[in-house]
């Protein structure tokens, strides 16, 4: 309700943390989506994979399994390449199973031990194999790295257009 005084399209989910068994927490979330994405309807929800089994949306098929169980048409995928490189999933896994979903990314950088959002080329990412994965996406993205100063911004956005036009 609080979005749309701010016309927000779009909001990103992280589905939480398991405290039952993992099966229990996914059909719990399912019926929380179903209800939500209802609620929601048209903005379009989008789930974030996440970096460990901690956590629900944990792997590509976790989170494809939701989406085809909530069945709603504003329910997307967000990918977070810092999460999926620090998983023991590639980076492309969730790119190929669930491009008919993806809807949004966040970038950044890390060298695959934790959830750095480092600057691009500071950690271990390969940014143009990936990049080349979407050559043809048509939907936004954000870069989500940690900065102290503009001039570090600007720096990063240099990085990373240095990655985009290879």
């Amino acid at each position: 309700d609080y979005g749309t005084q701010f016309a927000i399209k779009k909001y990103t989910l992280h589905l939480g943390y398991i405290h039952t068994t993992r099966e229990e927490a996914i059909v719990h979330i399912i019926e929380v989506l179903k209800e939500l994405a209802t609620y929601a309807y048209p903005k379009n929800l989008m789930i974030e994979n996440m970096p460990n089994d901690k956590h629900i949306g944990y792997s590509p098929d976790e989170i494809l399994f939701i989406i085809d169980q909530v069945k709603a048409s504003n329910i997307k995928f967000i990918l977070d390449v810092g999460h999926a490189h620090v998983s023991p999933f590639d980076i492309l896994d969730y790119i190929r199973l669930l491009r008919p979903y993806l809807y949004h990314f966040h970038i950044h950088d890390n060298d695959g031990s934790g959830d750095q959002h480092a600057r691009f080329g500071k950690g271990t990412i390969d940014f143009p194999r990936f990049l080349r994965e979407l050559k043809d996406y048509q939907e936004y993205y954000c870069l989500e790295i940690i900065y102290k100063n503009d001039q570090e911004l600007i720096e990063n956005a240099q990085a990373f257009d240095a990655f985009e036009n290879l």
